[in-house]
């Protein structure tokens, strides 16, 4: 199940949090012994089918209008990915419970494990059930979500499913996500991109022109530049020698997409980034995105062009040097 690929995953992602909640400086660790037994894509399934019911049933209870998820596709996925997206559920239904309950759980950390596992996912997602236990109790939601019998289910089901919750959870907000996070999200990301185009002799150019600003842009265009950037980043893994996810968003209406399908893309492309940066030897550490204060999706959309020029100039790099992340340049 998990990735036939290089040694350590380093989760290195610092995930931002949500610009207007009380931040707690706690941390959740959670190793998984190395006895315990691997949780399986039917038990992770499960529970994630569990909490987007018990999510439907808080939107409910809220009066909010349901919306349609939409239509994409992902194959190849990984503990890994479903891991990210378990986390940003977390945040989502962290942020959710505060708003009922002024109470605040703590940050989820990234587990010591080499490679992160089903154990993994299935303990974070544990944690996002109290959260959203916690809601619908002081909501008075006495009813609970029965999850459908699960068959022949792999990750890319629980990673659909945890989108699908993730959207809904982002409906109940009363600080629903706004660009200014996804805007700090891509940012990061360019970080990411910065370090790898570090390690080719000409570091120079590791920050590309800012390109205009289109003014009018809608979240949907910040959605399908940075699904062009994933693309790219799917080329440059696989001539790395490493396989990522594919999302398939043929079917994606662009005027249906918010602002938390746009955080959700770019929360996809940092952790394949994170990971290719873990890959190379004697890694730096990316600095944190700070920050951006109030931002339009005009200029997601602009700072997605900075991240694409970069990962187009890494791949045309790539091409001449295969062995980039094996330090051959000496750096």
């Amino acid at each position: 199940m998990n990735r036939s690929i290089p040694s350590f995953r380093s989760l290195t992602a610092q995930w931002p949090q949500l610009a207007l909640c009380v931040l707690s400086l706690g941390l959740h660790f959670f190793p998984v012994p190395a006895e315990a037994a691997e949780a399986t894509d039917a038990e992770v399934y499960s529970l994630a089918q569990q909490i987007l019911g018990d999510v439907e049933l808080i939107r409910f209870e809220m009066g909010i209008p349901k919306t349609a998820s939409i239509p994409i596709k992902a194959s190849g996925v990984s503990p890994w990915e479903s891991f990210q997206q378990a986390r940003l559920l977390y945040e989502k239904t962290n942020q959710l419970a505060f708003e009922f309950t002024r109470h605040k759980a703590p940050y989820i950390s990234p587990p010591p494990a080499r490679d992160v596992s089903n154990a993994d996912v299935l303990k974070t997602l544990e944690l996002v059930r109290e959260r959203v236990m916690e809601t619908k109790k002081a909501l008075g939601i006495t009813e609970s979500a029965k999850a459908p019998p699960a068959a022949q289910v792999t990750d890319n089901d629980v990673f659909l499913t945890l989108v699908i919750a993730d959207r809904v959870a982002h409906q109940c907000l009363l600080t629903p996500i706004a660009p200014m996070l996804a805007y700090q999200r891509v940012t990061l990301a360019v970080g990411y991109t910065s370090r790898l185009l570090e390690l080719f002799p000409d570091a120079a150019g590791v920050m590309p022109a800012t390109p205009p600003l289109e003014r009018g842009k809608i979240p949907g265009d910040a959605f399908f530049r940075l699904n062009r950037c994933l693309k790219l980043i799917a080329q440059i893994s696989a001539r790395a020698g490493v396989k990522i996810m594919k999302l398939d968003v043929t079917a994606v209406e662009r005027e249906k997409l918010t602002p938390a399908d746009v955080q959700n893309m770019a929360a996809i492309i940092i952790a394949e980034l994170s990971y290719l940066h873990s890959l190379q030897k004697n890694a730096k550490p990316v600095r944190p995105a700070i920050f951006p204060g109030r931002k339009f999706p005009s200029l997601v959309y602009q700072r997605a062009g900075i991240l694409e020029a970069q990962l187009t100039d890494l791949l045309r790099k790539i091409s001449k040097s295969p062995r980039w992340l094996d330090g051959v340049f000496n750096r």
